[in-house]
């Protein structure tokens, strides 16, 4: 799996955990972090970028709207 998509889904896994009312489910908050940061560090060592990835044709306006000048 490309390295920003993990980075996606990993994020929306922590706000979910983060948010839940389980807390089984927070528990994992402190994973999910450490998790992230270690996908941004080999992103930034890939050169992996936003701007990229919305012009890349595999992801739907869903997963990535589309960006218009000036916002």
């Amino acid at each position: 799996m490309p390295i920003f998509d993990l980075l996606v889904m990993k994020t929306q896994g922590w706000r979910e955990h983060r948010d839940s009312k389980r807390r089984d489910f927070r528990d994992k908050e402190l994973n999910d972090v450490s998790d992230i940061i270690a996908l941004l560090k080999r992103a930034r060592f890939e050169k992996v970028s936003f701007v990229d990835e919305a012009d890349n044709s595999r992801h739907s306006q869903e997963f990535i709207p589309s960006q218009k000048s000036g916002e």
